[in-house]
């Protein structure tokens, strides 16, 4: 993956981003990276960001803590996601999420 990045700066001089991701199939076969993964690189070298190494992805704050679930839970634990959605203001979908990371499962109407 790293060497990869250095073969595209390296190419970058005189292709564009699709002769560089046409040359580098040629090269590697299956082993290059999506064209659209070399595009953003090219993107970067361009701008005279040289750095090979991955960035940090900062995850997106929780909407609740799984405190805040648990306890909805041990008062009622009959809830269905839907009205633990409501009480926590946020939408099912971030509840099923929870629930399914905290190892949560509904069996016979309970958690």
């Amino acid at each position: 993956k790293h060497h990869l990045r250095e073969v595209l700066h390296y190419v970058i001089a005189k292709r564009n981003a699709t002769e560089t991701y046409r040359l580098l199939v040629e090269m590697y076969g299956n082993h290059v990276p999506p064209n659209t993964t070399c595009k953003e690189w090219f993107r970067r070298f361009q701008n005279n960001d040289f750095g090979t190494e991955d960035r940090e992805h900062g995850k997106p704050p929780k909407n609740f803590e799984d405190t805040d679930l648990e306890a909805l839970l041990t008062v009622d634990c009959c809830q269905t996601q839907s009205e633990l959605a409501v009480a926590l203001n946020v939408e099912r979908s971030t509840v099923a999420k929870r629930l399914k990371a905290m190892g949560m499962i509904q069996k016979v109407g309970n958690w």
